[in-house]
């Protein structure tokens, strides 16, 4: 997700999925929010199902 809004003050972090295109929110604290850089993120969604079966997740990109 490429993050377009942070308020630490309501544990809100929202953005656009490098995945599916689709706008999405979610708590900071509950949700596995990581920082990447940005070639990292762009390997990681252009190489999302190797990456996702890797560590045991879900391949399907529509489930993110």
């Amino acid at each position: 997700m490429l993050c377009t809004e942070v308020d630490g003050t309501q544990d809100s972090i929202a953005g656009i999925s490098l995945l599916t295109g689709v706008f999405g929110s979610c708590s900071i604290e509950n949700c596995g929010v990581a920082k990447l850089g940005v070639d990292e993120a762009i390997e990681r969604a252009m190489h999302w199902e190797p990456w996702a079966k890797e560590r045991g997740l879900e391949p399907d990109k529509s489930k993110y």
